[in-house]
C-alpha cells in the first residue's frame, strides 16, 4: 500500500532566499521521491517534527506517533559542518543505519543517509532521506512549497509560546523481524498517545488535569477515540486490500483463464479501486483529527501556561504588600532610635564643650613649664662653642663641659679649656647631663626634637677616626684587619687604601678602573653581587640580604648577576603504612619564589643606575636541567615590579634568560613612562613578533637612547611596528637587532622609517635573511639620511645587483663613516668602491672635528 505523508517546510526570508539563489545549499532529499526534499538554512537551527512550532512539519498517516512533536534538530557548526541532534524522540533517529544517542548533536557528512523512524510490518522506512549539498536551481522544484501567510503564521505562533517535552525512552536496535514499541510515551505526553496499527491501545490515556480544564480533555479523549476507529477502519481496509490483491495474483498466475475468471478479475479490479478510494479518504480523514488535536493541545498549553503566570504575580503582589509593611515597620522603629541618639548626642556636646575647657587651661599651664624649662637648657645646659644643648656631653678636669665632637674638634688647634684657658688634663662623660637632656627634650616641640636628632646624625656621619690626625689615622688604618665587619666599617672608614686590601683578601683579579676608581664601591657592589647569585629560595634567609643594604645603598651603583639559582625541592619523607595516598603526597609544597625576589631590593638601593641579570646557573656540568634555565612568570612578574620601583635606574639588561613574548610583554608595561631608564638590552633570548610590538610602544613612552634585541625571533611583523616606532621617535641612537629572521619584509619596513627618523646613529642589522629589495630600499636612505653613522648589512645575500645600488647610494652620501657588508655576496668592485667613499668621509670628518678644536681653542 502506498503510504502518503504531508511536509510543510518554512522558508527563510526573501532577502536571504535571493542571496543563495544562484549559490549552493544543503538539504535532505527524501529517497524515493522527487519531492517533499527539505531544506537546511545555513545560520538557523532546523527542526523537524510533527509539532505546530517546527521548520519543517512532518506527519505519518500510517503511524501518526511516529514523529515526535520535536522530533530533531539540525544545526551548522561555524566551520560549515551539520550535526543532527534528537531531542528525546520516541523512535529515534538513525545515521546509516545506527541509531544516535538523544540529546548528543552527531556530526553529518555529504550522502548520509538519515531515517526518521522505524520500519512496520516489514516495509520500509517511510521518511528516509540523502543529505545533500547542491545548487538551488538544480533542487529548487523537488524542495516543499509553503505560502508567505503560513510561514508567517507559524512564526507567530514558535514565538508565543514555548514547548517543552520529557525524555523519550531510547531503545537500541531491533532486529528486522522485531515489533516496534511505539506507544511508549513520557509522563508529559500520554494524554496525546496514538496506537500503531500493529499494537493494542494503552488504558490510561493520561494523567489527571485540573477541574477547570475538564471539557479541553473531553474533547481530546473524544479526538482520540475517533482517531482510534480511524485506524480499526484503515486496518480493516488493509486487510480487505491484501486478500483481494492476493487472489487477483492468484488468478493472473492460472493459464488459460476462463470468462468467468475475466469477469471476477474485473471485480476485483473495481473492489481494488473502491478500497483505495476509501482507503485515501480515511486517511484525510485520520489527517484531520490529528492536526485537530495538536492545535488542542497548544492551546490547552498556552492556556495553562497564563494560569501560571497570573499565580506567579498574585504571589508576587502579596510578597510586595508584606514586605512595604515590614519597611514601614522597620522606618518607625529607626526614628524612634533616631530621636534617642539625639539626645545622647547633645548630652555628649555639652560634656565636650566642659572638656575642651579643661583642655585649655591643661594646655596653658604646660606650656608655661616647657618655656621655663626651654629657659633652664638654654641657659644651663648649651655647649659655648655650637651653642646647642649638649650631645654626648663630655665634663674636662677644670669641671667645665661641652660637647664630645666640639671639644675633640677644639683640641685639634689648642689643648685648654675654652672658658677658663687651664690646660685640659683629662675629660669624662658625663652620663647625668645626656639622661638629664634627653628626658627634658621628650618635653619640647617637635621642631626643636627633630632638630636635635638631625644633629645627633650629622655627628654620627663624622666619626672619631676622622678625627684623628693624618699620621695617627695611617697608623691605625693600616693595623685594621680587612676581616672586620662590615656593619663597623661601613660608615667609620672611607680610606680607600683599607678597602683595596679588602678587595684584595677576597678576589684575585681586582680592577678599580670599571668601578669609578672606588675601591670602597667594588667591595659593595661585588659583595651584594656574591650574596644574590648564591641566594636560594626558601632556604637563605632574607635577612642576610636585608642586613648589608642600609650599608651599601650609597655605594652600589651597578649589579651584574650572572647567575640566579632555583629553589631546592627536597621530597617529603613518609612511612610504609602510610597507605597509597600518601605516594601522592610524596613532595612537599611548592616554593614561595621560583629565584631571587628583586622586590625586597631594588627599592632601597637608590643610586643603582645599572642592571643586568642572567636567569642560570653557571658550571653545571653533569648536573644540568632544563629547569634551572627557567625564567618563570612569577620571576617576570616580581622583577617588573621592583623595576618599576627603582626610579634611578638607567640600564637594564637580561640576557641568556629564554625570555618570551608574554614575559617581554610584562615587563615592557611596567617600563613605559620610566623617568631615567635609558638603555634596554633583551638579547639572547625567545622574544617574537608580540615582544617586539610591545617594545615599539615603549620606544615612543621613553628617554631611550640605546636598544639592543640581536639573536632573538623578530620576523619581518616584529620589524614593521619597530620601525613605525622608529620613524616617530626622537631619542634613540643606537638599534641593534642582527642575528634575527627580519627579512625583506623588515629591511624595507626599517628602510622607509630611517628617511623620516633623525636621531638615530648606530644601526646593525647582521644576519636577517634580507636581500636584494633591502639593499634598494637602504641606498635610498644613503642618499636622503645625514644622522646615521654606522650601519652593519654583513651575513645578508644582497647580491651582486644589490651591491651596485647601494655603491650608487654611497656615491650620494657624505655622512657614513663606517658600513660593514661582508659575506654580502656582492662583487669586490661595489665593495672597493663603497670603501672608498667610506675612506673620503672619514677624512671629512676628521678634517671637521680638528677645526673644531681649533675653533674652541
Amino acid at each position: 500500500m502506498e503510504e502518503i505523508a504531508k511536509e510543510v517546510s518554512l522558508s527563510p526570508e526573501d532577502g536571504e532566499e535571493n542571496s543563495t539563489e544562484n549559490g549552493k545549499i544543503w538539504c535532505l532529499k527524501r529517497v524515493g521521491k522527487d519531492s517533499g526534499w527539505l531544506r537546511l538554512f545555513e545560520n538557523t537551527e532546523v527542526t523537524i517534527g510533527r509539532g505546530l512550532n517546527v521548520t519543517h512539519q512532518i506527519l505519518s498517516v500510517s503511524c501518526p506517533l511516529m514523529i515526535s512533536r520535536n522530533h530533531c534538530m539540525f544545526k551548522q557548526r561555524e566551520h560549515g559542518q551539520w550535526t543532527v541532534t534528537d531531542n528525546e524522540s520516541l523512535n529515534g533517529v538513525w545515521v546509516n543505519g545506527t541509531r544516535i544517542s538523544p540529546g548528543k548533536p552527531h556530526i553529518l557528512q555529504r550522502g548520509d543517509i538519515v531515517r526518521f523512524g522505524v520500519p512496520l510490518d516489514g516495509n520500509p522506512v517511510e521518511f528516509e532521506y540523502v543529505l545533500l549539498h547542491s545548487t538551488l536551481d538544480k533542487i529548487k522544484d523537488f524542495l516543499t512549497k509553503t505560502t508567505a501567510a503560513e510561514v508567517k503564521a507559524l512564526t507567530s505562533k514558535s514565538k508565543k509560546f514555548k514547548r517543552k517535552f520529557g525524555t523519550d525512552e531510547t531503545e537500541s536496535i531491533n532486529p528486522p523481524d522485531s515489533k516496534p514499541k511505539l506507544y511508549r510515551t513520557t509522563n508529559t505526553d500520554k494524554s496525546h498517545s496514538q496506537p500503531c496499527p500493529t499494537a493494542t491501545v494503552p488504558d490510561q490515556a493520561g494523567p489527571s488535569q485540573p477541574s477547570g480544564s475538564f471539557t479541553q480533555c473531553s474533547d481530546s479523549s473524544q479526538h482520540l477515540t475517533t482517531l482510534k476507529r480511524y485506524s480499526d477502519n484503515l486496518k480493516a481496509l488493509k486487510e480487505r486490500m491484501g486478500a483481494t490483491q492476493k487472489r487477483a495474483a492468484e488468478l493472473e498466475g492460472q493459464e488459460g483463464s476462463s470468462l468467468e475468471q475475466q469477469k471476477e478479475m474485473e471485480v476485483l479490479q473495481e473492489q481494488m479501486k473502491l478500497l483505495r478510494g476509501e482507503l485515501k479518504s480515511q486517511q484525510e480523514l485520520a489527517q484531520q483529527r490529528m492536526e485537530i488535536l495538536e492545535r488542542s493541545v497548544c492551546e490547552e498549553e498556552r492556556r495553562l501556561a497564563t494560569e501560571r503566570s497570573q499565580q506567579k504575580e498574585d504571589g508576587l503582589k502579596k510578597q510586595l504588600e508584606e514586605a512595604l509593611k515590614e519597611h514601614c515597620r522597620v522606618i518607625e522603629e529607626l526614628k524612634h532610635e533616631r530621636e534617642g541618639f539625639q539626645e545622647v548626642l547633645q548630652a555628649k556636646d555639652k560634656e565636650l564643650e566642659v572638656t575642651k575647657e579643661e583642655k585649655e587651661r591643661a594646655r596653658a599651664q604646660k606650656e608655661e613649664v616647657v618655656t621655663q624649662m626651654t629657659e633652664v637648657l638654654e641657659n644651663e645646659l648649651q655647649c659655648i662653642i655650637c651653642a646647642e644643648l649638649f650631645i654626648e656631653a663630655v665634663t674636662l678636669s677644670c669641671a667645665h663641659s661641652f660637647c664630645q665632637h666640639c671639644i675633640a674638634d677644639w683640641r685639634r688647634r689648642r689643648d685648654e679649656c675654652p672658658i677658663c684657658r687651664q690646660p685640659i688634663v683629662s675629660q669624662a662623660r658625663s652620663l647625668v647631663l645626656d639622661n638629664c637632656i634627653d628626658r627634658m627634650v621628650e618635653n619640647l616641640s617637635t621642631a626643636m626634637r627633630e632638630r636635635r636628632t638631625v644633629l645627633i646624625s650629622q655627628r654620627k656621619e663624622n666619626p672619631i677616626v676622622e678625627e684623628l690626625l693624618p699620621k695617627h689615622k695611617a697608623f691605625v688604618l693600616e693595623k685594621l684587619p680587612p676581616t672586620l665587619p662590615q656593619t663597623i666599617t661601613a660608615n667609620l672608614i672611607s680610606d680607600e687604601g683599607y678597602w683595596k686590601r679588602c678587595c684584595q683578601s677576597l678576589w684575585h683579579v681586582c680592577d678599580a678602573s670599571e668601578y669609578g676608581n672606588s675601591w670602597k664601591r667594588m667591595f659593595f657592589e661585588r659583595h651584594l653581587e656574591n650574596i644574590i647569585e648564591l641566594f636560594i629560595p626558601d632556604m637563605t634567609d632574607n635577612k642576610l640580604v636585608l642586613e648589608i643594604v642600609p650599608l651599601c645603598r650609597d655605594y652600589v651603583k651597578r649589579l651584574r648577576i650572572s647567575q640566579l639559582l632555583p629553589p631546592v625541592k627536597e621530597p617529603a619523607m613518609f612511612e610504609e603504612g602510610d597507605g597509597a595516598d600518601s605516594v601522592s603526597d610524596f613532595y612537599t609544597d611548592g616554593p614561595s619564589m621560583d629565584h631571587f625576589d628583586f622586590r625586597i631590593l631594588l627599592d632601597k638601593l637608590s643610586n643603582l643606575e645599572e642592571l643586568q641579570l642572567v636567569y642560570g646557573v653557571k658550571n653545571c656540568g653533569m648536573n644540568f636541567e632544563w629547569h634551572l634555565f627557567q625564567f618563570t612568570l612569577r620571576d617576570c612578574q616580581s622583577l617588573a615590579e621592583a623595576v618599576k620601583s627603582c626610579k634611578s635606574l638607567k640600564v637594564l639588561r637580561i640576557l641568556r634568560s629564554s625570555m618570551e613574548d608574554e614575559k617581554c610583554r610584562m615587563l615592557v608595561k611596567h617600563l613605559l613612562d620610566h623617568p631615567s631608564l635609558l638603555e634596554l638590552d633583551f638579547s639572547h633570548n625567545l622574544i617574537g613578533d608580540r615582544g617586539a610590538r610591545a617594545i615599539s610602544k615603549l620606544l615612543n613612552r621613553s628617554c631611550l637612547v640605546t636598544l639592543n634585541l640581536y639573536d632573538n625571533r623578530i620576523s619581518g611583523k616584529g620589524a614593521q611596528a619597530l620601525a613605525h616606532a622608529l620613524s616617530k621617535n626622537t631619542s634613540l641612537v643606537s638599534l641593534n637587532l642582527r642575528l634575527n629572521q627580519l627579512g625583506d619584509e623588515g629591511g624595507q619596513a626599517i628602510a622607509q622609517a630611517l628617511l623620516k627618523n633623525q636621531t638615530l646613529v648606530n644601526l646593525h642589522l647582521g644576519a636577517n635573511e634580507m636581500t636584494e629589495p633591502t639593499a634598494t630600499a637602504f641606498s635610498q636612505v644613503l642618499v636622503q639620511n645625514t644622522t646615521v653613522r654606522n650601519l652593519n648589512l654583513s651575513c645578508n645575500k644582497l647580491g651582486k645587483d644589490g651591491g651596485k645600488v647601494l655603491e650608487e647610494g654611497m656615491s650620494h652620501n657624505s655622512s657614513l663613516l663606517k658600513c660593514d657588508i661582508r659575506l654580502t655576496e656582492m662583487s669586490l668592485e661595489s665593495e672597493y668602491r663603497i670603501r672608498e667613499v667610506l675612506c673620503t668621509n672619514q677624512e671629512k670628518a676628521r678634517l671637521k672635528h680638528t677645526q673644531d678644536i681649533v675653533n674652541t681653542m
